[in-house]
């Protein structure tokens, strides 16, 4: 058979019914193409597998999402800045990098990075928080926290507003003069009180609070640090080194601090037993008198500090002792002192003592480390401070006390401590006594109504008329009058004090002449206290007005009723005040009156005809002002509801 004859052979059976036979692959091809396909499946599985597991559909998946995103671009931006500027690759290579580098972020490091790293962290991290005990007995270490860390934001606030107030001092001394003083110590108590407010509920109302502020303080302090290290592998820049300290305070937030708590919690629970034994031994239990004896000790103790710090803070702010003051000021302080704190003491009981033991180891504490220069200063002496503090109120006052009472036991005996509790008791009962009696001569002096109250007005009505006699004498003197217009003037001085003072005695009675005692008292010693110390008014006026308030409530009080019981004793003997001097003073001034009641009467209707005359023009300033007020009132209130 030819060729033709074959072709067309071939030719007639490829008609409608015949197929054309599949051509056969190429078996070469077909390797390349697995050879291909593998290495794409693989990264193509892995990160669909990635994808799903990592990136689900909820807001969880979205957000970790959207940190792969965050995360794909900044490994891009990265890569493309290191090849293209810094070692000065073309464009195409440095582009086409940082695109692979971000879609390999994103679809792999990110996704086995949270696989592997963050995920298992963040379970660590829960469990870690999930056996923090901050509850009942096992929560100890969470409560002795908590009292730390207000007593930080305490003597935080106070040292913040203190220096507030100085820096604002020197910044308005300049210029506002006797009044930089109250507007820097409002400004500073403003300061610290906001402060104190912010941050008590920002940092101790929880734990993770007190974690969140432990974290702040420990990067902080440790931050001087942190650039020391990264500069020895050459990461200077800013963000390294707040990247660095982010970690740092994530670090503790997330598995440190949380892993001490638990360790401490658990591990020192012969602490939190041994704090509590003693704390209940010092703080709620009673043995006998030994008790109230060492609150009587430490009420003495404490009473001969105030009376010595006294001396100190007088001689701080430069102000003069005489030889009586500076005997008198120091015992009046211990007295005071013994009685009210030895009182407060009975009542509160250690705590009180605990307190105050606490909070004076806390000052001497934080400021010796900050005179010192420590470590973070001002900051690492309020930390001190606080930690000094706790210290001392949970474990080192409540163990000292607990030691003295059971060698004081034993060199006690129950006789002295008896007596010295005994004196305390005493001295109380007889200071409430004279606070009785001063109250009750306070009443019977305002609200005298004996017939000896009226004696007493005559006489300091006659007093008062030698006090105007030598002031009319030394007031004609200096204008140089004539001896007629002077003596007339005196006279005229004379009748009208006399007569115009005994009828203010008669209204006001004793309270007229208490108030002005102690009105000359207070100007009389502030303006002695003003000449004699460096610091002006702030000294001179408390001063004046503790020493007019006890002349007014005490010295005059006291002496009105001694007067009173002295003339009443004689007067019985020989009724001559009641039966001859008050009469007969009553009757020269009764008569007095009467030959110038008519005076008076003719004043007393020209002062109410002036002010009848007057009323008219007042009440149009006081219609037109209503007026004005109004009108202004409409206008505002016809633009705010538009």
């Amino acid at each position: 058979m030819s060729d033709s004859d074959n072709r067309q052979q071939d030719g007639s059976m490829q008609g409608p019914g015949n197929p054309t036979p599949k051509p056969q692959p190429n078996p070469v091809l077909k390797w390349l193409m697995i050879l291909f396909a593998v290495p794409v499946m693989f990264f193509v599985e892995i990160a669909k597998g990635l994808r799903r597991r990592v990136y689900r559909n909820n807001s969880a998946g979205d957000f970790r999402e959207a940190v792969g995103i965050i995360l794909g671009a900044g490994g891009g931006i990265a890569l493309g800045y290191y090849h293209g500027f810094a070692h000065d690759l073309p464009w195409y290579t440095w582009l086409s990098e940082g695109i692979a580098s971000a879609l390999v972020t994103y679809f792999y490091a990110w996704p086995l990075a949270y696989l592997s790293i963050v995920r298992p962290a963040h379970r660590i991290c829960e469990e870690l928080w999930a056996a923090v005990p901050t509850r009942g007995t096992e929560g100890w270490f969470s409560h002795l926290l908590t009292y730390s860390a207000r007593l930080t934001v305490i003597g935080g606030s106070a040292w913040a507003g203190w220096t507030q107030m100085l820096s604002a001092h020197a910044n308005l001394s300049a210029g506002w003069g006797l009044f930089s003083w109250p507007l820097a110590f409002a400004w500073g108590v403003f300061l610290g009180l906001v402060m104190a407010a912010f941050a008590w509920w920002l940092f101790t109302s929880s734990i993770y609070g007190i974690c969140a502020a432990s974290g702040v303080i420990l990067v902080w302090a440790l931050f001087p640090w942190t650039e020391a290290f990264l500069a020895r592998w050459g990461a200077t820049s800013t963000p390294a080194v707040y990247g660095a300290a982010a970690v740092e305070f994530a670090l503790w937030g997330a598995f440190l601090f949380p892993l001490v708590h638990v360790l401490v919690s658990h591990g020192l629970r012969w602490v939190r037993d041994l704090c509590q034994k003693v704390y209940t031994k010092a703080y709620d239990e009673t043995v006998g008198v030994y008790d109230g004896v060492f609150v009587q000790l430490a009420n003495m103790f404490v009473a001969y500090h105030l009376a010595a710090l006294s001396l100190k803070l007088c001689a701080l702010l430069s102000l003069p002792l005489s030889p009586w003051l500076a005997i008198a000021l120091p015992a009046a302080v211990a007295i005071i002192s013994y009685i009210f704190l030895g009182e407060i003491l009975k009542e509160v009981g250690n705590l009180a003592l605990g307190t105050i033991a606490a909070l004076h180891v806390a000052g001497f504490a934080g400021f010796a480390w900050l005179h010192a220069g420590l470590w973070q200063g001002a900051v690492g002496a309020v930390v001190v401070g606080a930690f000094c503090a706790t210290a001392t109120f949970f474990l080192l006052y409540p163990l000292a006390y607990v030691l003295v009472r059971l060698v004081g036991r034993f060199i006690l005996n129950n006789r002295f401590a008896a007596r010295l509790i005994d004196l305390h008791t005493a001295v109380w009962d007889n200071f409430h006594k004279l606070a009785r009696e001063l109250s009750r001569a306070h009443k019977n002096t305002y609200s005298d109504e004996t017939p000896y109250a009226g004696l007493f007005l005559h006489a300091v009505n006659i007093i008062v008329l030698f006090a105007v006699f030598h002031f009319s004498r030394a007031f004609t003197q200096a204008l140089v009058l004539p001896v007629w217009l002077a003596w007339g003037f005196t006279a005229l001085s004379l009748a009208a004090s006399y007569l115009l003072c005994g009828k203010a005695l008669v209204w006001l009675r004793n309270h007229l002449v208490g108030v002005l005692l102690g009105l000359s008292a207070a100007i009389a010693s502030g303006t002695f206290a003003y000449a004699v110390q460096p610091w002006g008014l702030w000294v001179a006026v408390p001063a004046g007005l503790a020493l007019g308030f006890i002349t007014w409530g005490f010295v005059f009080p006291v002496a009105y009723v001694l007067t009173r019981f002295v003339v009443n004793s004689i007067d019985r003997l020989v009724p001559f005040f009641s039966k001859v001097l008050t009469p007969l003073l009553s009757a020269i001034y009764d008569a007095s009156w009467k030959l110038c009641g008519n005076l008076w009467s003719e004043f007393v209707a020209t002062y109410r005809g002036v002010r009848d005359w007057f009323k008219p023009f007042w009440q149009s300033v006081k219609d037109s002002w209503d007026a004005a007020m109004q009108s202004i009132k409409d206008t505002w209130d016809s633009i705010t509801r538009k």
